[in-house]
């Protein structure tokens, strides 16, 4: 009787880390369904991952450089078509945050009346959410609702930093000068957008060192990789 000598355990071959290594097509797949609701379990079994590990797949996909590498540049393809940058949002939270009634609308104690559309600025018009003609009794009137200012400050100061930390004993006014109420409407709108522009510059520049370190370490992966092993 011949005895087989004992079989050597599989070994698992090793990923590839480079982020330029070609998709297959699940992959791919995977990719476009990503991009529908940035949802990594949802977009595997879309792609025809298995529903028992398509929270461990997604996962896994989402993280592999070739896959990220992939979506990030169809996500940047998609922010350079349709104009989505931060500078962009920022301004549009501003249109909001600092429109003035006054000049979308004028009212007296009989009426109140909408201006004509060329009175009325690109900024004024952006902050505008809904223009509706109300009836009542005999005659119609025109309603304007604009959208949430509150809000549009409240995002505005969480991108900047502006609210107090925890601990601290007193409510300094957003930018360090004196309470809103004493300062212009001019002045601080002047202040915010010197610190938007502040803000978004150092957001730029830590975006810039992190991707410089992700290629440094890229780079050294794909050294570690092609270096023969030592026996």
């Amino acid at each position: 009787m011949t005895t087989l000598p004992p079989r050597m355990p599989l070994r698992a071959s090793r990923p590839s880390r480079k982020p330029d290594r070609p998709l297959t097509p699940k992959q791919t797949r995977f990719v476009d369904e990503y991009l529908l609701d940035m949802n990594a379990s949802a977009a595997a079994r879309r792609a025809g991952y298995r529903e028992t590990s398509a929270a461990q797949n997604g996962h896994g996909l989402a993280r592999r450089p070739n896959v990220a590498a992939a979506i990030e540049a169809r996500l940047a393809e998609r922010r350079a078509r349709l104009h989505v940058t931060a500078e962009r949002v920022i301004a549009e939270l501003a249109r909001i945050a600092f429109a003035d009634i006054g000049a979308i609308m004028d009212w007296s104690a009989d009426a109140t009346t909408l201006k004509p559309p060329g009175e009325i600025s690109p900024d004024d018009r952006a902050a505008i959410a809904e223009i509706a003609v109300v009836k009542r009794g005999d005659g119609v009137a025109t309603r304007v609702v604009l959208h949430d200012k509150e809000r549009a400050l409240e995002a505005l100061c969480r991108h900047l930093g502006l609210f107090a930390r925890a601990g601290q004993s007193h409510s300094p006014s957003m930018l360090g000068q004196p309470a809103p109420h004493v300062a212009r409407a001019d002045e601080l709108r002047e202040m915010l957008r010197a610190k938007i522009e502040k803000r978004v510059a150092e957001r730029v520049e830590e975006a810039l060192a992190a991707r410089a370190a992700a290629e440094r370490e890229a780079a050294q992966q794909a050294t570690e990789e092609t270096a023969p092993e030592s026996t």
